[in-house]
């Protein structure tokens, strides 16, 4: 679904927003700054999250690659 609606599309979180927008309470546009400022309480900005978690993604993903690929070789003999 992220082709037609964007990078990190989720139809439950779009689903929850809408709710919240319904009831009358407002939501943030990043989900992870919403639970973390509003669930846990914590002030950080949105910007700073949205980067750490894209830095995050981003490591997690290369370092994913990387194991998967050193498993390959190492269990290619």
């Amino acid at each position: 679904m992220g082709l037609f609606y964007g990078f990190g599309y989720c139809f439950l979180t779009d689903w929850h927003y809408e709710v919240r927008l319904k009831i009358g309470k407002n939501m943030s546009n990043s989900f992870i700054a919403f639970i973390l400022n509003d669930c846990f309480g914590f002030g950080v900005d949105e910007y700073l999250i949205d980067v750490v978690t894209g830095i995050t993604f981003f490591l997690i993903f290369f370092v994913s690659i990387f194991l998967n690929i050193t498993n390959y070789f190492k269990n290619k003999d």
